[in-house]
C-alpha cells in the first residue's frame, strides 16, 4: 500500500472519530437545572459568601454553560427564576464571577423568614417530590441551605425521617443534592444519614459549620420582634438591652428586622451574659432606614407575626425614627388591615432618652389610631 492510500485511510479514520464524537450526545449537560431550597434563612446573611463558594465549586466541576437557577421557599411555588449563560469568548474567570454574582442576589432577594418545625419538614418534603418529578433527567442539583430551627426537636426529626423513607422508597434519581445546610446539630445528622442510606438522589456534604453550635432557648424565654429604622450606638445599645431586660425578663429572644445585612437574625439574651456582646456588635452594624424602608420592613414584619398562632403573645418593638417621607406609599390599606387582624399583637414604640419624634413619627402614629391598632 503506497504513502498516498495510507494518508487516505488515516484521514478516513480520523474523520469517522471525529463524527462518532460529535453525534453521541455527551453524558455531562452543557446546561444544568439548579433548584436552592432555603430553610430558616435567619443565619444565612452571615454565612452566604461561604455557601455560594461551596456551591459554585460543586456546580462548575462539569463546566456548565448554561444555568437555570430557581427558589423553593415556603410559598409551595418556584420563585425568582434566573437564566444564565456563558457569554461566547468569555473567560471561565468571568463566568464563575457572573455565576457568583447571581447566587449573590438569588440568595439576598430571598424573602427573609423564621418558619416552624412543620414548616421545615413540609418544605422537606415537596423539595423530595421535586426532585422525584425529574429524576429521570441529567443535570439537576437541589441545594438545601439556610438551617433548621433552633428548636428542631427529636420529634420532628423523626417524622421528617418516616416522611424521607416513604417518599424515596426504591427510587433512585439522577439528580444531586447539596447538603449546604447551616449547623447540622445531632437531628439534622440523622436526617441527613437517612437520605444518604436511601439511596435516592447522589448526596453532597458541603456543610457551613458554626464555630459554637446553636442551643434552643429554655421555652420561658420571652420572644420578642424588633423592627430597627436606625443603628444604635454603644451607649444607646446598652440602654435599649436594659429596657428589655427591665420590660420582658433576663431570658429574652430578639428577632432583628432591619434593612441590610443584620435583616431577621436572632439575638439572645440571658442572666449568663451580662456584657450581651454580641447584641452591641449587632446593633451597631444595623442600617439606618430609607422611605422604602417603612414598606419592607413593616410589611415583613405584618406577614410574619400574621402567620403565628392567634393564641401567642407578639410583642413588636419599633425602634428609631421612622424615615422621612419621599416618593410613592409604603403602606397600603390591604397592610394596615392585615395588622390589625393580628389576634394579641402588643406595639411598643420603644423611645430612647435622646429620641426626637418627626412627621413621619406622627403619620404612622395617626395611621395606629385609624385602624384601632392598639400602640404604647
Amino acid at each position: 500500500m503506497d504513502k498516498t492510500k495510507i494518508t487516505i485511510l488515516i484521514a478516513i479514520v480520523i474523520i469517522i472519530f471525529i463524527g462518532i464524537y460529535f453525534l453521541i450526545p455527551s453524558s455531562t449537560p452543557t446546561k444544568i437545572n439548579v433548584v436552592i431550597t432555603i430553610l430558616d434563612n435567619q443565619n444565612l446573611n452571615n454565612y452566604l459568601n461561604q455557601v455560594i463558594e461551596k456551591t459554585i465549586e460543586e456546580l462548575m466541576i462539569n463546566n456548565p454553560t448554561e444555568i437555570d437557577l430557581s427558589l423553593l421557599t415556603t410559598s409551595n411555588i418556584l420563585k425568582h427564576k434566573i437564566n444564565i449563560k456563558m457569554k461566547p469568548g468569555d473567560s471561565e474567570l468571568n463566568w464563575k464571577h457572573d455565576v457568583k454574582n447571581t447566587l449573590e442576589k438569588l440568595l439576598k432577594d430571598s424573602t427573609m423568614r423564621s418558619i416552624t418545625n412543620k414548616s421545615i419538614n413540609d418544605l422537606f418534603i415537596q423539595t423530595l417530590h421535586m426532585i422525584k418529578d425529574n429524576g429521570k433527567e441529567e443535570g439537576n442539583y437541589f441545594i438545601l441551605t439556610g438551617s433548621f430551627p433552633e428548636c428542631y426537636d427529636e420529634e420532628s426529626s423523626k417524622l421528617l425521617i418516616n416522611n424521607i423513607n416513604e417518599t424515596t422508597k426504591g427510587i433512585q434519581t439522577k439528580s444531586k443534592i447539596i447538603w449546604s445546610v447551616l449547623d447540622t446539630r445531632e437531628n439534622e445528622e440523622e436526617i441527613l444519614k437517612t437520605l444518604i442510606a436511601s439511596n435516592f438522589s447522589s448526596i453532597i456534604d458541603r456543610r457551613i459549620i458554626f464555630n459554637n453550635s446553636r442551643e434552643c432557648i429554655e421555652k420561658t424565654s420571652q420572644q420578642i420582634y424588633g423592627i430597627f429604622f436606625d443603628r444604635l450606638d454603644y451607649e444607646n445599645a446598652k440602654e435599649f438591652i436594659n429596657y428589655l431586660k427591665r420590660n420582658f425578663g433576663e431570658n429574652i429572644k430578639l428577632t432583628l428586622w432591619n434593612d441590610g445585612p443584620q435583616n431577621n437574625i436572632t439575638l439572645t439574651f440571658s442572666k449568663k451574659d451580662s456584657l450581651n456582646l454580641e447584641a452591641i456588635k449587632a446593633f451597631i452594624e444595623l442600617k439606618e432606614g430609607r422611605w422604602t424602608s417603612v414598606g419592607y420592613l413593616i410589611k415583613q414584619a405584618t406577614n410574619y407575626l400574621s402567620q403565628l398562632q392567634d393564641t401567642s403573645t407578639k410583642n413588636l418593638i419599633i425602634i428609631g425614627n421612622f424615615p422621612m417621607e419621599s416618593k410613592g406609599n409604603q403602606l397600603d390599606a390591604e397592610t394596615w388591615k392585615l395588622l390589625q387582624s393580628i389576634q394579641n399583637l402588643s406595639i411598643t414604640l420603644y423611645r430612647s432618652s435622646n429620641f426626637k419624634e418627626n412627621k413621619t413619627d406622627k403619620t404612622f402614629i395617626e395611621g395606629l389610631r385609624y385602624y384601632k391598632i392598639n400602640f404604647k
